[in-house]
């Protein structure tokens, strides 16, 4: 995603989570302040959508890796599901 306005570029990436893992997921990403907006797609089939600034997306990548050893966590790919 490119904003013409700002110059600001993001990268979205979604991901299944177990829902009982989901406030975990949030918590871990909320203490890397300003790396991610993570945002629910679909509550009932676990579904987030994670937006990344395009400056952060390679700490991210390694994050994610390291939460896959700690959570399930499956990178979807669209079309998605519909809600």
């Amino acid at each position: 995603m490119h904003d013409n306005e700002t110059g600001y570029t993001s990268l979205t990436r979604y991901f299944q989570v177990d829902r009982r893992e989901m406030v975990f997921l949030k918590f871990i990403l909320e203490a890397y302040e300003g790396m991610s907006t993570l945002s629910t797609f679909d509550n009932k089939a676990g579904i987030v959508q994670l937006t990344v600034p395009s400056g952060f997306s390679d700490d991210m990548a390694g994050l994610v890796e390291a939460l896959r050893g700690e959570i399930s966590l499956t990178e979807l790919f669209p079309p998605l599901p519909t809600r």
